[in-house]
């Protein structure tokens, strides 16, 4: 992965979600995702969510400007630093009453992150999990 140089954390991509009742803004060059949950009742372009967006967009541009500064610090030939899945590890355990288990799937698509994603973390020991006896994760 080739990392741009820039002061300007506006110059990476910011990407945009709403699952279910959370909003997520991510940058994914950087493994940056922040999230809150979205005003109830309100439409995607009334002033309470456009507020939560806005907050939200500069949470993970602070978190830019401190990924940027760590990995300018950082030798040439060192590994980029692996970010855990903070929200992840919150979220999975507290937020979900009405399920016992998730399905990779289900589990993905409401923490807006890939399949991928969730299943390495999982295998890095970041995410609790058990597997079916057909070997499907749940989480």
């Amino acid at each position: 992965m080739s990392m741009k140089r820039s002061h300007n954390p506006f110059h990476y991509p910011f990407v945009i979600k709403q699952v279910q009742e959370f909003i997520t803004v991510s940058v994914p060059d950087l493994g940056i995702t922040v999230a809150d949950t979205a005003p109830p009742g309100c439409l995607p372009a009334s002033g309470p969510y456009v507020t939560v967006i806005n907050a939200l967009m500069l949470k993970a541009a602070r978190k830019v400007l401190e990924r940027t500064r760590l990995i300018a610090e950082l030798p040439r030939n060192a590994p980029h630093p692996v970010r855990g899945p903070s929200l992840i590890r919150n979220s999975i355990t507290t937020s979900i009453d009405a399920k016992e288990e998730l399905s990779t799937r289900e589990a993905a698509a409401y923490l807006g992150v890939s399949q991928a994603s969730l299943k390495r973390w999982e295998l890095k020991g970041l995410v609790p999990a058990s597997k079916s006896a057909g070997g499907h994760r749940k989480f």
